[in-house]
């Protein structure tokens, strides 16, 4: 997620929130539990979904009889649908 897209949902400038996180400016009220938690999901959310493609590609086809293949000179099945 971009600094901009951040600073738009919590309603401040890229500017500011760019100040903020380099130790610029003071954080004010809930802001800085706020950014963290968005921080937090987004960085929760993308983990997750590398896992999910992770745990996908690890998958193994058992049932081979629903493979389909070109012929004998094809060294990988194609998986059909």
């Amino acid at each position: 997620m971009t600094l901009r897209t951040m600073a738009k949902i919590l309603g401040i400038s890229p500017a500011y929130l760019s100040l903020l996180i380099n130790g610029k400016r003071k954080w004010r009220g809930d802001l800085k539990e706020r950014y963290e938690t968005l921080v937090n999901t987004f960085v929760n959310r993308e983990e997750n979904q590398l896992n999910n493609r992770t745990n996908k590609t690890d998958e193994i086809v058992t049932n081979t009889d629903r493979w389909w293949s070109w012929g004998g000179s094809n060294s990988l099945p194609l998986q059909c649908h």
